[in-house]
Order: structure tokens, then sequence, then C-alpha cells
């Protein structure tokens, strides 16, 4: 077993770096109506209309660099700029966490374009990366995924499948991460991705079966933190007592490691 890792932490509540009323955050949903698949936006309206904003933050913040234990390079390249990607300073950190980490297997839930997947890769140049993420029939008559419905079954995957040095290292599951059989990985995978679906049904199965399938000390890390997605920051307040999950300053990443 792993000691339990203790990470310096400021007392100041984790404060989302754009307030979802903001003049900016309108101009960047004005800015996403241009975008080639407006029935992706429109489901995301649909989607935020349904969100609450009073979901408590009740993990630590962090700096990034208070992570990081020894020197080390990051790669790191520009996403397609597809609305839904990482965004950069999210980006960064993934990658910052997945080099500190070394993993010999990586688990991703949600593909989408591949961008994380290969930047989960990239970083881990030795290591296996798995990545989850709906069949195109699953996509289409699943109930509750609008956002889902929106995204192209060709892009799933397509950034990760342009780089040959990654793609030969990448494992494409498909189906519904609620029905993933994770006994061949029980217990064996170093660090896990959790940016599927963001229900509380989703984002909970898919923080259950991260941790059957974590090896001990390893490194778990969801995405989309933050006020808007109020089913994520509850999950991860069901970890405080346990596993003392920890938020990184500036980004919608937050993490936790298994004793």
């Amino acid at each position: 077993m792993c000691p339990q890792n203790t990470f310096a932490c400021s007392s100041l509540p984790y404060a989302w770096s754009m307030a979802y009323g903001s003049s900016r955050r309108r101009d960047v949903v004005r800015s996403a109506k241009s975008l080639v698949n407006p029935d992706f936006v429109r489901a995301v309206g649909r989607t935020a209309a349904n969100w609450s904003f009073t979901a408590a933050v009740p993990v630590p913040v962090v700096a990034a660099e208070s992570l990081v234990d020894e020197a080390c390079e990051i790669r790191l390249e520009v996403g397609s700029g597809q609305f839904g990607e990482t965004p950069l300073p999210d980006l960064v950190a993934l990658c910052l966490l997945v080099a500190q980490a070394k993993p010999a297997v990586s688990f991703e839930f949600g593909t989408f374009t591949g961008l994380g997947t290969l930047h989960i890769a990239l970083n881990a140049p030795m290591g296996i990366v798995h990545t989850l993420d709906l069949q195109e029939v699953e996509r289409t008559s699943l109930p509750g995924l609008e956002w889902e419905t929106s995204i192209e079954q060709s892009t799933v995957g397509s950034i990760y499948l342009a780089h040959d040095e990654v793609s030969v290292r990448v494992q494409q599951h498909w189906g519904d991460s609620r029905q993933f059989d994770t006994s061949i990985l029980s217990g064996k995978v170093d660090f896990i991705f959790i940016d599927a679906a963001h229900s509380y049904e989703y984002v909970k199965s898919d923080t259950a079966k991260a941790i059957e399938m974590g090896a001990p000390g390893a490194t778990i890390v969801w995405h989309d933190y933050s006020r808007a997605c109020p089913d994520v920051q509850r999950v991860v307040a069901e970890q405080v007592p346990k596993y003392a999950p920890i938020t990184i300053a500036g980004t919608s990443i937050v993490l936790m490691r298994l004793p």
C-alpha cells in the first residue's frame, strides 16, 4: 500500500474563473453559435437551463506548482478548437499530472475528439491508454444525453488517431460507461481521467469504476469541476471523507490519489 499523499494547499475557496452570467461567458456562447454544429450549441443551452448554481465546493485549492515534485517537461499540442474540448489551462494541468504520475496504464472516460487521450499518451510515452466513448447507436438512443447526441461520431478520437506514435498505444473501448466491465483492469490502472457525461448518475458510476480499476497510489482526475457542473462537484464532495480530493487553482481540474 502506498502512503496517503498530502498537499500544501490554500484556505481560499475555489472560484471558477469565468462566472456563468458574465459578459465574457455570453460572448463565448454567442461566438459558439457560429460553429459548424449549431445543434451542439443548442443542446448545451438546454442543459445549462437545468443546471443548479448553488453547489458547495468543499475541497481545498492548490497551485499547480505545488504538485510538481521534480523537474519535468510536458508535451502540449493545441486542440482543434471544437466547442467542448478541454481548455488550455486545464490541458496544461492534465499534462503536468500525467508527467508526474508516469503511468504505465491510463484510462479515460469520455474520448470526445481525443485531445485528452493524445495528451495523456504524449506525457506517458511508455504507457498504454484506454479510452471509452459511446457507440453511435447509444449516442442517439440513451435518454438524458442531449449534449452527447450532438457530437458527430466521426470526431470521436480523431485527434489521437492522427498521431501514429500515439494511436498504436491507445485502446479504444465503446459502450455506455455504466455498463463497462472493469474486471480485466481491476487494480491495474495508474491514472484515470473522468470526462464523460456529467450527470450525477454517470459521474458517480464512472468514479466508482475508476476506484475499482485504480492501482495503489493511482491518480484519479475529474474535468469540469465547476459551478456549471454541480453533479461533478457533488460526486467529488462524496469522496472528501475518505480520499481528500483537491482542485488546481485557475482550472476546472480536481484530483485525488488512492492510498
